[in-house]
């Protein structure tokens, strides 16, 4: 008990003092981590729900951590589409009338 205390009284101290992507991170890879170590410490062998466990998790945060695909340029057409104002919108909405207007009928 006096050692998972001091570690996360070591976790809690650190984390203010972390960027919140980095906490989060070690976080989340923290269980993974465990069944590591406890596969080379102690020479236990992780079930399959825990191997599963910890791929998704090591997959989700390698798929939030990918950067974002760089804009494609646009081809000629598809920029003097975007310049040319579609029907849609070029289209006049009949007018309302006022509220004051339909009141007083």
């Amino acid at each position: 008990m006096t050692s998972q205390t001091i570690g996360w009284l070591l976790i809690t101290s650190s984390l203010p003092k972390l960027p919140a992507a980095i906490s989060s991170l070690l976080l989340l890879l923290q269980p993974a981590a465990a069944i590591v170590l406890a596969a080379v410490v102690l020479a236990e062998r992780p079930t399959l729900l825990q191997l599963g466990g910890a791929v998704l998790v090591c997959g989700g945060i390698l798929a939030a951590t990918r950067p974002a695909p760089a804009p494609r340029a646009l081809s000629d057409t598809e920029r003097s589409e975007a310049a040319t104002p579609s029907l849609a919108l070029t289209r006049s909405r009949p007018r309302q009338e006022p509220a004051r207007e339909r009141a007083s009928r």
